[in-house]
């Protein structure tokens, strides 16, 4: 799960920290104040998802001779026929007194519900997320909704769910860390921000207007 990433990262920089929160629907709202106090107060985040697929056919699976176009089209493919079904973001603030970074971990269960969605699932996504524990009661029953950019306008913060948090890394513009993030960078923009574009250099000139 993503918990694992997080603690690899925190023994990298050799800080431990005790606070991990994992924020369902149920109590989304009343986290929500105290994941934006970190987000403000820090210095970079780090970030990784799970997600339902990995390839949508044999076919479109990732190859050494892939082009970056080539990559892309087919990793926006996956963006597009997959759901994130969970994502973990770890905000690093900076103690000066010893010069040491504090981490504050979030572990999001997130689920979109808006017009009546269909969800694809891998079965060896399944079984990965099987292996490492991942709950998918609490997926069902309790995930965090999100929408895109299309219904961000119109939507409540709550119905945003994680949309909201996403839209805070947007404004903040802090920098992002993680691991082979490739996947993860396609799937937040497909579904937090808007659809991919088709050529893989109109979403790099996106990404880095959203990030630095």
């Amino acid at each position: 799960t993503c918990t694992f990433y997080y603690y690899t990262l925190l023994a990298i920089v050799h800080e431990s920290t005790d606070f991990l929160m994992e924020v369902l629907r149920s109590n989304f709202t009343s986290s929500l104040p105290f994941i934006e106090d970190c987000l403000h107060k820090c210095d970079f985040v780090a970030v990784d998802t799970e997600f339902t697929g990995l390839a949508v056919s044999t076919v479109e699976e990732a190859s050494l001779f892939d082009s970056m176009q080539e990559r892309y089209t087919k990793v926006r493919k996956v963006a597009q026929n997959f759901i994130v079904c969970q994502i973990g973001l770890s905000a690093f603030i900076k103690d000066s007194a010893t010069n040491k970074y504090v981490a504050h971990s979030f572990n999001f269960y997130v689920l979109p519900r808006h017009q009546d969605m269909r969800y694809s699932f891998q079965a060896s996504n399944v079984d990965f997320l099987c292996t490492y524990k991942f709950d998918f009661n609490k997926l069902f029953y309790d995930g965090i909704p999100y929408v895109d950019s299309a219904l961000n306008i119109s939507t409540k913060t709550i119905e945003k769910g994680f949309s909201s948090v996403f839209n805070m890394l947007v404004e903040l513009k802090k920098p992002l860390l993680g691991h082979n993030m490739f996947y993860d960078l396609l799937l937040m923009y497909e579904k937090f921000y808007e659809p991919l574009p088709v050529q893989y250099v109109d979403f790099k000139q996106q990404l880095h207007s959203l990030f630095p």
